[in-house]
């Protein structure tokens, strides 16, 4: 069996390793795209002789094509990649495109699932291996390699955690090929009454809002936003400031306001609507990244002072 790979995240390298060690790999593809990524997958086809396209959105047919009459594989593993595959190439290979999804489907279909099942507070994502058909995420499953996410889980974390997890979703989809006496693999349809669609994180999605975000709430969204999108924001005297690492207390404070400053020794601890603490660790902004209570310090921050935007 010959295997392509179209991958776009870094998260596919530890399969990607694992797959050349068993000399599965026809090819690589990548999207028109500069990230380190795509970078290293270039590195990788040179050093094994592999041949690599770099699939143009405004060229996609014909490259891809192209590609694909090149490598002549079995099957292609699509590791993330931002364009719709053309549906006419979709049944080249035996057993056609494979995506793997970093989350549950059908409930979080989209472009970064990982932002929105971290946001939303979910205990538990995985790898769905699905053949791609004419839509975004919405074909048949294969497999579903389910990873538990942690209260401590931050973006860039559950990254590394998936790693693993879609290795060993691999691992399982090469067992079921093999197992498969047709050229049809074994898949459930995906149940469109419990589908839904997140698109990419708008800057709004960042923003906490002090007046209806309780503090388990805002703790989800800075884990969510830690990484990727340098942390949740929220506001001092109207100038943007990120919070990339908070965690909450149990002490009830009732005569604060939402967002209001009420112990800076040597802490930043801010309440929150559910008259809850909200205990700051870690802050950036544009002069550089500080603990809560170094940003405290540097910045003259007093008990009654506010976050948000006033």
């Amino acid at each position: 069996m010959k295997i392509g790979i179209i991958s776009n995240h870094h998260f596919s390298l530890p399969s990607i390793n694992y797959l050349l060690n068993n000399n599965l790999i026809a090819g690589f593809a990548v999207p028109e795209v500069v990230n380190q990524n795509n970078h290293n997958i270039k590195m990788i086809a040179d050093t094994f002789h592999l041949p690599i396209k770099i699939l143009q959105k405004q060229n996609l047919v014909e490259n891809l094509n192209g590609w694909l009459s090149q490598i002549k594989a079995d099957v292609i593993f699509v590791f993330s990649f931002p364009h719709k595959i053309p549906e006419a190439a979709l049944s080249i290979p035996k057993y056609g495109f494979i995506n793997f999804h970093p989350g549950i489907l059908p409930q979080y279909r989209g472009p970064d699932p990982l932002f929105w099942q971290i946001k939303n507070g979910v205990t538990e994502t995985g790898i769905t291996a699905h053949k791609i058909d004419k839509n975004f995420d919405s074909g048949p499953i294969i497999h579903i390699e389910k990873e538990p996410i942690n209260h401590h889980d931050t973006y860039g974390f559950l990254e590394n955690k998936l790693a693993v997890t879609l290795l060993k979703s691999v691992i399982k989809i090469l067992a079921i090929i093999n197992e498969c006496d047709s050229d049809t693999l074994p898949f459930i349809e995906q149940e469109k009454n419990s589908s839904l669609y997140y698109g990419r994180p708008k800057e709004t999605d960042l923003i906490i809002d002090w007046q209806k975000q309780d503090t388990l709430s805002i703790q989800n969204l800075v884990r969510a936003c830690n990484p990727k999108y340098q942390g949740a924001v929220t506001y001092y005297k109207n100038v943007p400031v990120r919070f990339l690492q908070a965690s909450f207390q149990q002490a009830n404070i009732f005569s604060a306001l939402p967002g209001t400053v009420i112990d800076t020794n040597n802490c930043l601890k801010i309440s929150c609507v559910d008259n809850k603490v909200l205990s700051v660790d870690i802050i950036y902004v544009s002069e550089g990244c500080y603990t809560g209570s170094a940003f405290q310090s540097l910045f003259n921050i007093n008990v009654g002072d506010r976050f948000g935007w006033l």
